[in-house]
């Protein structure tokens, strides 16, 4: 009896092991698993941050870059006239007639020499701003709903409100270059002067006030979406060359496609050929990277041709050059 016992004890003990042996393999299957998908998880975590980090760097390097090619353009004796147009009516202000007429024949002088030099339509840079303005939303959809209200203000004709939502539809380095006009400009100058000649200060001041008012503001427009597309295809075509990671990169082909389609929603690009052409590309990119194909022509290409359409959006517009149009 004892026998028999035992031989039963010993086979619900080998029955129990054996248990738990399959729940031991069973548990370290699982936490691999879930290991491989938690480093899986940091990378895509850390490819996302390098991402981010990457874009922010080459928004700053283009917003440095639109500042020293703006300073370039800059032209020191246009810049003299409205400085010297800003010291006379300072001197109009405080009673000093004498060096009020002598400021705006200083600047007089130096107009006389841009005549010279340039066409008299010209538009000469003297002064600028740069901003950054990131605050449309990332969804499609949002955006779609601002746009939806501006047209409702548009339809009231309530244009105060419809251009306060225009800031929400707003991703871009925004650019704005201030430039005297020669057509308009010397002639105001020289108004002033006959005005000062005649002691009648407050209409000298108020015609060189107006021609401070005429200075033109050129945009140029950077669009985020844009600069993002390019960083994302750089992104993913370092990580395919130096890790063989095609997940990670088919994810930031994706990014850039939507990050595409949202440059069409904000109004930066337009959805006609071009897209569609750019668009295919993409996909093709997607493709490519699935058979393990080479894709180095493929990034270079869409890189120049986003890089163009960069140079093409960034073209300096003023109010009234649109309106021609």
């Amino acid at each position: 009896m004892c026998f028999w016992s035992l031989i039963l004890i010993t086979r619900r003990f080998l029955m129990s092991f054996k248990m738990c042996l399959v729940i031991i393999l069973s548990l370290t299957a699982c936490m691999a698993n879930l290991t491989a998908e938690a480093d899986l998880s940091n990378l895509s975590q850390k490819v996302t941050f390098q991402n981010q980090a990457q874009a922010q760097k080459d928004i700053q390097n283009q917003t440095q870059q639109a500042k020293e090619e703006v300073q370039k353009s800059l032209v020191p004796d246009a810049i003299f006239i409205v400085n010297e147009t800003k010291k006379a009516i300072n001197f109009i202000k405080n009673g000093q007639m004498a060096e009020a007429l002598s400021a705006v024949e200083n600047a007089t002088g130096k107009s006389d020499v841009l005549l010279a030099r340039h066409p008299e339509n010209a538009l000469l840079p003297v002064d600028f701003a740069i901003k950054v303005i990131d605050s449309a939303p990332v969804e499609l959809n949002k955006i779609n709903g601002i746009e939806k209200l501006i047209k409702k203000n548009i339809d009231y004709k309530n244009y105060p409100v419809s251009r306060a939502l225009l800031n929400f539809l707003c991703s871009e380095i925004d650019v704005v270059t201030y430039c005297l006009p020669l057509a308009y400009y010397p002639e105001a100058l020289k108004k002033a002067a006959r005005l000062l000649e005649l002691k009648q200060a407050s209409e000298a001041s108020l015609v060189l006030d107006i021609a401070l008012n005429t200075l033109v503001e050129m945009h140029q427009t950077f669009p985020i979406p844009t600069i993002k597309v390019i960083t994302l295809l750089t992104t993913a075509e370092d990580i395919l060359e130096k890790e063989n990671d095609k997940e990670n990169a088919l994810k930031l082909v994706n990014e850039a496609k939507f990050e595409l389609k949202r440059s069409i929603e904000l109004g930066y690009l337009e959805k006609d050929e071009k897209y569609r052409a750019l668009n295919e590309e993409l996909t093709d990119l997607e493709n490519k990277i699935n058979k393990n194909q080479k894709s180095t022509s493929s990034f270079r290409s869409l890189k120049e041709k986003f890089r163009d359409f960069l140079k093409i959006l960034s073209k300096p517009k003023s109010a009234s050059r649109c309106l021609n149009e």
